[in-house]
């Protein structure tokens, strides 16, 4: 079953021009299919146009040639809030920045998305504090978000490992049909590596899709069940099976000629 769909042509965000913040247009030639079940990976050098790709498809940045259909319908508003209400998460590559917010207590950083979009959140417009706290808790234990206690401590303080555990027990702090990650264990330890894949694979057997999209080509290679390589835009080559290896994927990146292996 097809969970997004996406064409991309152009993407538009919001960069500096000099002294001035000004729309930036970004060109890229991508086309694709995630399904349920399966983890796509997207691969690539720095400036390929990976990381464009992902925050577009959430509406983060906006998309000015192409089409996305999500969950079966075409999406005609690609925003944030638009792709959360059909059953999407994200996680950004840039925690500090655009991802945590930092004075906040862990609880609040894990249940925002709910607390900001979520009707069965509210009762007569007031939050639901206690059940939120509690669904909080459990995704903390579930994702083993360390110290112990960690539930009121301003996110901050936390690792920066479990912070990122915590990022990404955010994002499947609901039911999910598709997840786009993008770097999601950049800057984390190994045991905490080892526990996001572990829920990513999980969330898979589960029937989401995810689309992983990441710079650590042994990530792609050990997650994988599809790999798009990137180059200056472009999908340089697709890779599929025993043909996702990382001399496949380094090759790939560098090369402008666009191919596919199935």
């Amino acid at each position: 079953m097809e969970i997004l769909e996406a064409t991309c042509e152009v993407v538009i965000e919001r960069g500096f021009a000099g002294t001035r913040i000004a729309d930036v247009a970004k060109r890229l030639d991508v086309s694709f299919e995630l399904r349920a079940g399966e983890i796509l990976g997207v691969g690539g050098l720095v400036g390929s146009g990976k990381g464009d790709l992902g925050a577009a498809l959430y509406g983060i940045s906006q998309v000015a040639g192409g089409t996305v259909t999500a969950a079966g319908a075409p999406v005609r508003s690609l925003t944030a809030r638009a792709m959360y209400r059909r059953g999407f998460g994200y996680v950004g590559e840039d925690r500090k920045r655009a991802g945590i917010l930092p004075d906040s207590d862990v609880a609040t950083n894990i249940m925002i998305e709910r607390i900001a979009t979520a009707r069965t959140a509210t009762r007569w417009g007031l939050l639901r504090r206690s059940a939120m706290r509690a669904r909080a808790g459990e995704l903390i234990t579930t994702f083993d978000v360390r110290p112990s206690g960690a539930s009121q401590m301003p996110i901050s303080h936390l690792s920066g490992g479990n912070q990122q555990k915590a990022l990404v027990a955010r994002a499947l702090s609901t039911s999910r049909k598709g997840l786009i990650v993008v770097e999601p264990t950049a800057g984390v330890d190994v045991g905490s590596r080892m526990e996001i894949y572990q829920h990513l694979r999980q969330e898979c057997r589960n029937g989401v899709a995810i689309l992983l999209i990441s710079s650590d080509v042994d990530e792609l290679v050990t997650l994988s069940d599809r790999v798009l390589v990137m180059c200056t835009g472009e999908v340089s080559a697709q890779l599929t099976g025993p043909d996702i290896t990382a001399d496949a994927i380094v090759g790939a990146s560098f090369s402008s000629t666009q191919g596919a292996s199935s």
